[in-house]
């Protein structure tokens, strides 16, 4: 409650060193509404009217939201520096981000596909949208169709130039009628409807759509998207096999 109030537009001047506390009424533990209407405009009042106060008052405390402790590390910091806090992930449960970061890891073998995945839940993959949002370009347009806001979902999925690659997929019919919000919603509804396999081959096939999308856009390489897709599958495959013959050995070794 001793945090500085950050004000609307036109009015820093008035209230720059006012804290919380001083628009509480302690006595009936309430918010002061004379002190609100005089400090913000109607609207804005309303709204922090609407927030409720805790009975207890507590004394105030540091809390880093990116630890379950609240305590601060290099290694939450350095994530929150790279990726932002704005991120697709963070309208999603804790609970079940955990259980999503256990599917994508333990399904899907590639370090660099696991990557990709991560970054596409976290919502830093530079989609149009996404660079248009950061004030990096000055416009979200799909630069493969021209039609629409490119999104991470079109230029995945929806933009033409990608939808060539899905239609001749098996799970495409399957993908119509997954969750749009968020790809961590998304991922943990795919993985429901879908065996372990059909899983990885749809996860591989976002990874082509997304490598095929900047041989486009940077390099003007139309090529084959459908033999990209296959060969991005095709190596998944192999690397997934290649690593359960891999642990299987050790683990083998370390019974004996």
């Amino acid at each position: 409650m001793g945090h500085r109030v950050v004000p609307p537009c036109g009015q820093f001047d008035i209230v720059s060193n006012l804290r919380v506390t001083e628009l509480i009424d302690f006595n009936n533990a309430m918010w002061d509404a004379d002190a609100l209407a005089q400090y913000f405009d109607t609207n804005t009042a309303v709204a922090i009217l609407t927030m409720p106060l805790s009975s207890q008052w507590p004394t105030d405390k540091l809390y880093w939201f990116l630890n379950k402790s609240g305590v601060f590390s290099m290694k939450s910091g350095y994530w929150l520096a790279l990726l932002g806090h704005n991120t697709e992930a963070d309208s999603f449960e804790s609970v079940e981000i955990e259980k999503l970061w256990r599917l994508v890891w333990n399904v899907l073998d590639l370090p660099k596909l696991c990557q990709f995945l991560w970054r596409l839940c976290k919502g830093s993959l530079a989609s149009k949208a996404v660079l248009y949002n950061r004030y990096c370009v000055l416009s979200s347009t799909c630069d493969r169709c021209g039609n629409d806001n490119e999104t991470v979902f079109h230029s995945l999925y929806d933009c033409p130039k990608a939808m060539i690659i899905w239609e001749k997929h098996a799970a495409h019919s399957l993908l119509v009628d997954a969750p749009r919000e968020s790809f961590p919603e998304f991922f943990s509804w795919i993985h429901g409807h879908t065996t372990n396999e059909e899983f990885a081959s749809i996860c591989a096939t976002l990874w082509a759509a997304w490598f095929y999308r900047h041989k486009q856009v940077f390099e003007g390489d139309d090529g084959d998207p459908v033999k990209l897709a296959t060969n991005f599958n095709r190596l998944v495959t192999k690397y997934n096999v290649f690593s359960s013959k891999i642990f299987r050995a050790k683990d083998d070794e370390d019974s004996d």
